[in-house]
């Protein structure tokens, strides 16, 4: 889920590019890397920035039952606290 959201929209400028450039090189894992970042970002933003949940709104991912990057590094470091179980229900 992380993975595939944004880093598509990074592949497809870089691919925009190479069609005008000379330089036809691999970057797939930059665009990975890129993308990574910027959705644990967004996703962060999410739930800790009051500016962003003005413009959109809060833990969108949750309500929209998508697992975002909180929520699976909620589950991998804590499994057994049922407070992450009770949100993932809704999910």
């Amino acid at each position: 889920m992380v993975k595939r959201k944004t880093g598509g929209l990074f592949g497809l400028a870089v691919g925009l590019m190479q069609l005008f450039s000379e330089n036809k090189g691999n970057f797939t894992k930059l665009i990975g890397t890129l993308g990574l970042y910027f959705q644990i970002r967004d996703d962060y933003a999410n739930l800790m920035l009051k500016e962003y949940t003005d413009n959109k709104s809060f833990a969108e991912d949750l309500t929209e039952g998508k697992f975002s990057f909180p929520i699976i590094h909620a589950i991998q470091q804590h499994p057994e606290d049922p407070r992450i179980m009770n949100i993932t229900q809704y999910v």
